[in-house]
């Protein structure tokens, strides 16, 4: 036989190894009498390792259960589209916005049962964050990494400032004259130091309104967005640039590396405060 009429066959036999490869690493065999449960999660570099961490120890601890974490990009929508499939994960770690969303899609069973079989109410958690999980009079999810937001400040900042690093800014007010007396320009204008800036680093910017005593919506039907305090927070927000200058802000933001790297611009020494998300 000459090897032209042997490769297609061959190709065929290294594709099904291939396949059958795959499939033993993403889906191993469970073991006898263990439960193996399917859990996608968003999180990617050391924060997927920091919940692998979890999860693998979780393994270990027991012999009933046996999680199979995936990190997943956009989980989210991948999640609701793997639900509308028939083929979904059993757990995915959403985000706090995604709980009502998937409750109004019959997208997610409620947990009430659940809860009520193995004791989780709220005295376990801060409320805050258990009533993110409950909607319309059911609990449809469970905080696993929620987040609070603080001001970090630069004490080294702080005192070339001739500012006591030991006192940081109680109120808007005090934070605004910090941010004045850090923020140094070079010779030729550009902004070299800035004390603070509202949209740095940007990820929340939704929430200043809360901070001002806002809230996009009454809890109801009605959609607040356009309230006095929210409107005071973000013109608070704009007040940076009629200071500072729009476009100098702009060119100042452009030499940030991203968040998560040394060039991060509070890390960088950049910005003297920074309001970020930070887990608990």
């Amino acid at each position: 036989m000459r090897l032209r009429e042997l490769l297609v066959p061959l190709l065929a036999l290294i594709l099904l190894l291939a396949v059958w490869d795959s499939e033993r690493i993403t889906a191993p065999r469970a073991e006898p009498g263990r439960v193996r449960v399917t859990y996608w999660e968003k999180w990617t570099d050391f924060e997927y390792d920091a919940m692998k961490a979890v999860v693998d120890e979780f393994n270990r601890s027991q012999n009933r259960i046996h999680v199979d974490l995936l990190s997943i990009s956009d989980v989210g929508n991948k999640t609701l589209l793997a639900i509308a499939g028939g083929n979904p994960p059993d757990i995915a770690g959403l985000w706090g916005a995604n709980v009502c969303q998937y409750a109004d899609d019959h997208a997610v069973l409620p947990l009430d049962d659940f809860c009520r079989q193995y004791g989780i109410n709220v005295s376990r958690y801060i409320p805050v964050y258990w009533n993110m999980c409950n909607y319309r009079g059911h609990v449809y999810a469970l905080p696993s990494a929620p987040h609070s937001t603080a001001l970090h400040y630069n004490r080294t900042l702080f005192e070339q400032a001739g500012l006591d690093p030991d006192r940081p800014p109680k109120t808007i007010e005090e934070m605004d004259a910090m941010a004045a007396k850090i923020t140094k320009r070079d010779a030729s204008g550009h902004i070299d130091i800035a004390g603070f800036i509202p949209a740095e680093p940007g990820w929340w910017n939704y929430g200043w309104g809360f901070i001002f005593g806002g809230k996009l919506w009454d809890g109801k039907a009605t959609i607040t967005a356009n309230c006095p305090e929210n409107i005071r927070a973000f013109e608070w927000i704009r007040s940076y640039s009629l200071k500072y200058g729009a476009s100098a802000l702009q060119t100042f933001r452009s030499g940030f590396g991203n968040d998560l790297t040394p060039q991060n611009a509070f890390i960088a020494g950049k910005v003297a405060g920074s309001i970020p998300l930070q887990s608990w």
